[in-house]
């Protein structure tokens, strides 16, 4: 369970996190990442559960493929450190 507070609210966030992330990634072990070119000829990437839904996706494009790359290997290094916040709207 992560407790702690959302940034810029100083609302207390209490909810049992490993219900969560087992719910949303119970398909990780078979995940994969997939890269591919946008219509405008960069390179993007999506994250596919092992259902195959997307989960994540880049939300830019790269000008080169080594870029993507880059791009996912930061995304694996950052996420396990990752916390969870749940934003007041």
């Amino acid at each position: 369970m992560y407790i702690g507070f959302c940034p810029g609210t100083h609302s207390k966030v209490d909810f049992p996190v490993r219900r969560i992330i087992f719910k949303k990634f119970k398909y990780m072990h078979e995940a994969k990442f997939e890269i591919y070119k946008d219509r405008s000829g960069e390179y993007r990437w999506h994250l596919n559960a092992g259902n195959g839904k997307i989960i994540a996706d880049s939300a830019e494009g790269y000008t080169s493929e080594q870029s993507a790359v880059n791009g996912i290997n930061l995304v694996k290094s950052l996420a396990p450190g990752a916390k969870i916040y749940k934003l007041n709207y």
